[in-house]
């Protein structure tokens, strides 16, 4: 995807001591939008477990879109 995009999200969570009640489950879709999503996590495995707790944790989600012209 080319550095001029049509937008873009991005947030990220650190915690020195996290309990996943609940961990969120989200996904994406898109109509004539052309998405790209980044994701970084540190301290912990891929996918967070309920009723986890995770140390130390860094999550970065970053979500950037170009809108598709038919």
């Amino acid at each position: 995807m080319p550095e001029d995009v049509d937008f873009e999200i991005s947030g990220c969570v650190r915690a020195r001591r996290l309990r996943a009640k609940k961990p969120p489950r989200a996904t994406t879709t898109s109509d004539r939008v052309q998405v790209e999503h980044r994701d970084q996590r540190h301290g912990h495995e891929q996918e967070l477990e309920p009723d986890a707790t995770y140390e130390d944790i860094a999550i970065e989600k970053r979500v950037r879109g170009e809108i598709v012209v038919e």
